[in-house]
């Protein structure tokens, strides 16, 4: 899943940045042109569901998002 994911940047992301795209492009797969069936969009969707609860009240809890397990396999691919 993770190398699918380094897709979304040519750079490492941070762990906001990580979730910000995470979150957008969960929400807005059409506006990036990506098939909802593909494995790439089934990716982000396995990483949102790693991720979601610490999406609280419009703000990302960055410290959890860092320490969670697909954070750490996407920066380690």
């Amino acid at each position: 899943m993770s190398n699918l994911l380094r897709q979304m940047s040519a750079e490492v992301l941070s762990p906001a940045e990580f979730a910000d795209y995470i979150l957008d492009y969960y929400n807005n797969p059409t506006e990036y042109g990506i098939d909802t069936d593909s494995d790439y969009y089934i990716a982000i969707e396995e990483a949102y569901g790693y991720i979601k609860e610490y999406y609280i009240w419009g703000e990302w809890n960055i410290s959890q998002v860092r320490n969670t397990q697909v954070y750490k396999d996407y920066i380690n691919e």
